[in-house]
């Protein structure tokens, strides 16, 4: 009886903040949710007379996955990488992992054949060209968009691991091909050739409201291979900074993303720590310090989203404070800040960032 949300689990929203709290080290809690996300996979299979076009679907997280199946909206991709990845690093932080691996194997195969199932069923899920259709928010409602298929793609990277460690190596096999499919097809479909900002990803179907979804190559990296960008791909590369370039023009005042503080003030700041913008960060986490402290209560607590007057003096928090998704990139903004990069847990690397003007970061 808290409020409209407090009775159902979103997926991008429970899959982005279970990852920070795992990378924070609530192992009890995260390994407890993901027991629950696990189950609530076969939300859609319990029930067989449950049809979407007159089909059953096997396991998966659509956008809500507890409580009656959603009808309307079950390729949430975004959501349903995000709570993989999640699973994957509660994984490499179990403190015997094989074992709570095989005891969880058929609920963690049925997370990665889900993708493939959309690949193999696209007059159901309506992927093509190598990449998946998604109906949810990160797609502007519905449609095609890089930021879910970059999460889904990185997803079956990391599944694919899990796979390998405990001898299932044709599912790890079957997943690392199609992550490798979705890495040649991705940039066929979203890459275009922008006369002012050159080869950049496409604005189509780009969602939330600062189009921050082109950003998801930049971000999505920092959970699963670290904190150091590489530069494997220069098509990739080029197309992250451009797009990050075009996102930055586009709105005032300079470091101000909060019409959506996860999705934006998170995101942008995300992009700017990954890509060394210093003089960037420094103008964003003022905008950020701005919108999360509620001088009220004397508290930091972060809104869904913020809104400023065009001097820039004057600021109000808009939609419920404390969503799950909004706080958790603000966590993960810091987190890249402190830099403390332990996403191969046998190799902790540390890349601080510092802002022009301070001195220090105490936690």
């Amino acid at each position: 009886d808290e409020g409209v949300y407090y009775s159902t689990a979103w997926s991008r929203d429970l899959g982005r903040s279970l990852q920070e709290l795992t990378e924070l080290g609530f192992l009890n809690k995260a390994t407890a949710t993901g027991d629950f996300v696990l189950r609530a996979s076969h939300n859609w299979t319990e029930d067989p007379t449950q049809k979407y076009k007159g089909v059953g679907l096997p396991p998966h997280w659509s956008r809500i996955v507890n409580g009656r199946p959603d009808y309307s909206l079950p390729f949430e991709n975004d959501g349903h990488g995000l709570i993989s990845l999640f699973i994957y690093k509660l994984w490499q932080r179990e403190p015997n992992r094989d074992a709570w691996l095989r005891s969880h194997w058929i609920d963690v195969k049925g997370a990665g054949d889900w993708i493939l199932w959309q690949f193999d069923h696209p007059e159901i899920s309506g992927a093509k060209n190598g990449v998946l259709y998604t109906t949810g928010e990160s797609a502007g409602g519905k449609g095609y968009s890089v930021y879910p298929d970059v999460i889904c793609m990185t997803a079956l990277e990391a599944l694919a691991q899990m796979a390998d460690s405990i001898g299932e190596t044709q599912s790890g096999t079957a997943w690392r091909g199609r992550a490798e499919k979705m890495r040649k097809a991705i940039p066929a479909q979203y890459l275009i050739d922008d006369p002012k900002y050159g080869s950049v990803w496409t604005l189509n179907d780009a969602g939330w409201p600062n189009k921050s979804t082109v950003l998801g190559p930049i971000i999505i990296g920092a959970d699963y291979k670290g904190f150091a960008p590489t530069d494997d791909d220069s098509t990739w590369q080029r197309a992250n900074e451009a797009a990050y370039q075009r996102l930055i023009d586009s709105y005032k005042p300079f470091g101000f993303y909060g019409c959506a503080v996860g999705y934006g003030q998170g995101f942008v700041t995300q992009a700017a720590l990954l890509l060394d913008r210093m003089k960037d960060v420094t103008a964003m986490l003022h905008w950020t310090a701005r919108e999360v402290f509620d001088p009220e209560i004397h508290s930091f607590v972060v809104p869904e989203g913020a809104q400023v007057d065009p001097s820039g003096r004057f600021m109000f928090r808009t939609g419920d404070h404390g969503n799950g998704v909004q706080e958790a990139e603000i966590v993960k903004m810091f987190r890249l800040l402190i830099g403390v990069d332990d996403n191969e847990p046998q190799r902790v690397r540390i890349f601080p960032r510092i802002p022009y003007g301070w001195s220090e970061i105490a936690v």
